[in-house]
């Protein structure tokens, strides 16, 4: 590892050497690099052992505002848009706003050229601790815990009310009726299984109070829940 030259505190370039042994070391050697800023001590660049930059930007109190990663195309490039934005938002007056705000915006494009981002929001208290954390959910993620999820199965084959999974498909489809907006187009498995949800677990319902069993009301409750995040969802 080598500092820099004007005060041998940060370190500049770290060399290992691989391949074949020669002389008690390997024969190849593999180098990185490291620039910085001297006001704050952080890296504005690195260049990693295949040759590939990435690039930081911090604000003046040496917090992270943004990053861009290594070009797929051009080795000692970086991709022409941030791979993550970040904004800080403090607490003005305690009383009313008692936690600092991280905005964090993470790049998703389909190429590393495409300038479209995923939002994260955190609240952080006084002492750095996040408190809570919201982000978006992934395309698809609502869709797929619904066809995943065993709350049907189990009532249909095991007269079992999985309270878990039942909770599990209602925050599936709260997700997808969030994900949904705006969308004129539904594929047709997933049309389907909404369709059932409702419908099954109150036939389940009728199923139990056939045979007297307290579970009736609780599963009947159920159905009518599941039928109004349905609604929601082809709102």
């Amino acid at each position: 590892m080598k500092p820099d030259t004007d005060f041998a505190q940060l370190p500049i370039s770290e060399t290992v050497y691989v391949g074949s042994v020669s002389g008690g070391c390997g024969s190849t050697a593999l180098s990185a690099y490291a620039s910085y800023d001297r006001g704050i001590a952080a890296p504005v660049s690195v260049i990693d052992l295949h040759g590939e930059l990435t690039s930081l930007v911090q604000d003046g109190f040496g917090r992270l505002v943004s990053m861009r990663k290594p070009s797929p195309t051009q080795v000692g490039a970086t991709s022409p848009v941030d791979a993550m934005k970040i904004e800080y938002f403090l607490p003005g007056d305690s009383s009313t706003f008692p936690y600092s705000i991280v905005h964090t915006q993470i790049q998703d494009g389909v190429t590393d050229t495409q300038a479209t981002y995923r939002d994260v929001w955190a609240l952080v208290d006084g002492l750095g601790r996040v408190r809570v954390s919201l982000e978006e959910a992934d395309p698809g993620a609502g869709k797929e815990a619904i066809l995943q999820n065993k709350f049907i199965t189990r009532l249909r084959m095991e007269l079992v009310v999985d309270l878990e999974e039942y909770g599990k498909v209602c925050e599936a489809l709260r997700s997808l009726a969030r994900e949904w907006r705006g969308v004129t187009t539904i594929d047709k498995s997933t049309m389907q299984e909404l369709y059932v949800l409702a419908s099954i677990t109150a036939n389940m319902s009728q199923t139990f109070r056939e045979h007297n069993d307290a579970r009736a009301d609780e599963v009947m409750e159920c159905s009518i829940e599941l039928d109004a995040l349905v609604l929601e969802c082809l709102a």
